[in-house]
């Protein structure tokens, strides 16, 4: 005795989704396989489809995030900004045996002749040969004459000294053995401002590695003038924390008389002797972010 499949309501549908018809005598399977949707065919193709055209816009089009990060590898770590170590510190008050000053040496320094433009000046140094091996003293020759003139740079990281002026002390001690050649007394000298200059790399400056790049642009800062009898100290500027700053010492010219005033600075900068020679005096006190 076969079975029948006797339904309890008449399922049939006008959009073709379910069966047309029922009579008597169907089956289970057959009641089963008439109920199944006639466009299902149609709509895994049309998923395919999709999802085939998605996988290709994908792929020919990156998205705005994956054009981020490509343009994010593509900078040089030296171009990108660093955010500040010292967010918030201005918040505390310094402690009162805290300096209230202090000097800093140039990390860089050497010379540059505007005549001779490709010119790469030796490094001068002290070195001395011992009985241990040769030995290269961090003191630096600082030369200014004629189109001759001295690049430093400074590296200012100390944060709440942030007011900074140039130091020149030429006068020598009672027993110090640093000298300073200047025979002309007072001697002027032009002290520039190089903004945005990259690091310069030991045994790579000249003329024209300095002026040649187009994001250099230099500023006279001020004109001091150099006295074998004193001390100078140049007027009191910003410098925000961790500045690089590079500095251009050169002759002051001017006409004395039917002729020209010779200018003629030599001396070396010994960082370990803070009362003599080039360096930047940092002071207390914050740059105005606002």
């Amino acid at each position: 005795m076969s079975a029948y499949y006797i339904p309890l309501e008449d399922i049939s549908q006008e959009d073709g989704l379910g069966v047309t018809s029922y009579h008597p005598g169907m089956t289970y399977s057959e009641a089963h396989q008439s109920s199944t949707p006639r466009n299902a065919g149609w709509t895994t193709y049309a998923a395919l489809a999709i999802l085939v055209l998605c996988t290709i816009v994908n792929t020919v089009q990156p998205s705005s995030q994956h054009r981020a990060l490509t343009a994010f590898a593509g900078q040089k770590l030296g171009d990108m900004r660093e955010p500040s170590k010292y967010i918030g510190l201005n918040k505390f008050s310094p402690t009162s045996e805290s300096e209230d000053s202090f000097k800093t040496f140039p990390i860089f320094l050497s010379q540059i002749d505007s005549t001779r433009k490709s010119l790469i000046f030796d490094g001068d140094n002290q070195e001395a040969v011992t009985d241990l091996g040769t030995i290269w003293p961090d003191a630096r020759r600082l030369w200014v004459e004629g189109s001759v003139s001295s690049v430093a740079q400074f590296r200012l990281v100390d944060f709440g000294y942030e007011n900074c002026s140039f130091a020149l002390f030429l006068r020598s001690n009672s027993g110090d053995v640093a000298e300073a050649i200047l025979p002309h007394s007072p001697t002027p000298v032009n002290i520039w401002l190089h903004d945005d200059a990259p690091q310069i790399p030991s045994g790579s400056l000249s003329y024209s590695t300095l002026y040649g790049g187009s994001r250099t642009t230099r500023r006279l800062h001020e004109t001091v003038e150099l006295q074998s009898t004193r001390n100078t100290e140049g007027r009191t500027f910003p410098c925000p924390s961790g500045t690089l700053l590079t500095v251009e010492v050169s002759c002051h010219v001017f006409n004395v008389g039917d002729g020209q005033h010779q200018c003629h600075v030599e001396f070396w900068n010994d960082p370990l002797n803070s009362k003599f020679g080039m360096m930047v005096t940092q002071s207390k006190g914050f740059v105005s972010t606002t």
